[in-house]
């Protein structure tokens, strides 16, 4: 993600400014979640992520590779994450 012309470089509330990008380590935390209806006839799932206690961002249907994409894109990244699967029982 590139800084415009005429943006602000100020970051949006939850989101880490360009310093603290480089003051690391960050504590990194992820909260997979489960809802079901009333009638338990649906189901969501998803993953939350947070960085220093604070939320990034959460997606519904989301997996582990979700939660490194976005925390790539929070810290400004353009990344594109695979899941590789053994061929190993």
């Amino acid at each position: 993600m590139e800084h415009e012309q005429g943006k602000s470089n100020e970051a949006q509330p939850g989101q880490l400014r360009q310093a603290d990008v480089s003051r690391g380590p960050f504590k990194v935390e992820w909260q997979e979640w489960h809802e079901q209806c009333a009638d338990g006839c649906c189901d969501r799932y998803g993953i939350a992520v947070f960085v220093d206690g604070r939320s990034i961002g959460s997606k519904e249907f989301g997996d582990t590779g979700d939660a490194i994409e976005m925390l790539m894109e929070h810290l400004g990244h353009s990344v594109e994450v695979r899941r590789l699967f053994s061929d190993h029982g």
